[in-house]
């Protein structure tokens, strides 16, 4: 038995010892009826048993719970279940659906099975602190199956029913990766742009206004690309996509006219990143550049 199976079985056997004494302890006053004095002990039982219950279900939850850090899946999942059928209304119970769901998404890479027990669990507890996060599970599942639909109606009953919730932010962003998937710049466009406006302080903020510079860039609305690829850059200097912004802003700076502008900003991009990733793509666009500089005679 692992520690934490340890502990707890310590605490019901305590439990259980300090309920006895308490019993043998107990003496009602010497006006009070025999139904009363019945009354009152069984109340001490069903507390004692509630607690005793709890701590077999809290234990069953963490030996399933061992299981999936042991790699055995499927171990795992019928322990969680067990919680879930022997204690449908316990604080575990949504609890072991989340978990179950959780190991077909990510463990055995079974999207479709993962969306059954999210749906179940939304249905059978809908007042779970997992609601919300497991709507967006489901949006997120449907798009892995290539769902896209389905998805899109599942990410847009997300943002319309959970205000300014942390998995809003993440339905908008993935809202806008579908529709910028499907060609539907102005939609993706429209998404990116409300999480931007949604979430001041979101941790998608430079993922999104790099999303927002690409559609923009679809669009042929090259002034709003640039500008959202500098805010990146500018505003969040060590997100992921802050130097990925830098150079894809060179290559639409590159297809316009402006090559004095391109060429000032390759050299600023050697000395903003000096072992940057792109050094050969930005060499690249300076030779193509300098090869369209007219010769003179």
């Amino acid at each position: 038995m692992n520690r934490p199976g340890k502990i707890a079985l310590l605490a019901a056997c305590g439990l259980v010892l300090s309920g006895c004494q308490t019993m043998r302890r107990w003496r009602a006053p010497a006006d009070a009826s025999s139904a009363e004095r019945m009354k009152q002990l069984e109340k001490q039982v069903e507390v004692l048993t509630a607690r005793l219950e709890n701590i077999e279900y809290e234990m069953r939850f963490n030996v399933a719970a061992n299981q999936v850090s042991l790699g055995k899946y499927q171990e795992a999942i019928k322990g969680f279940r067990e919680v879930v059928n022997l204690s449908p209304n316990s604080v575990y119970a949504a609890d072991s659906l989340y978990e179950i769901a959780k190991i077909y998404r990510y463990h055995l890479k079974n999207p479709s099975k993962a969306v059954e027990v999210y749906e179940e669990l939304i249905k059978r507890y809908p007042r779970s602190e997992f609601h919300r996060t497991a709507a967006y599970e489901i949006a997120a599942s449907l798009a892995e199956l290539g769902k896209k639909t389905e998805a899109l109606a599942q990410y847009q009953k997300i943002v319309s029913s959970f205000g300014r919730d942390p998995v809003v932010e993440k339905a908008w962003y993935d809202l806008g990766a579908l529709h910028q998937e499907g060609k539907n710049h102005k939609e993706a466009r429209a998404a990116y742009e409300k999480l931007i406006d949604l979430f001041p302080a979101g941790t998608l903020r430079p993922a999104a206004h790099y999303s927002l510079a690409k559609s923009a860039l679809a669009l042929s609305d090259t002034p709003t690309a640039l500008r959202e690829y500098e805010k990146v850059y500018q505003d969040y200097p060590n997100a992921a996509v802050a130097e990925l912004a830098y150079f894809d802003r060179l290559v639409a700076m590159a297809a316009g006219n402006g090559d004095s502008e391109v060429l000032a900003a390759i050299g600023q991009y050697s000395i903003r990143y000096p072992n940057g990733r792109y050094r050969a793509e930005t060499e690249r666009l300076l030779k193509k550049l300098e090869n369209k500089k007219p010769r003179t005679p």
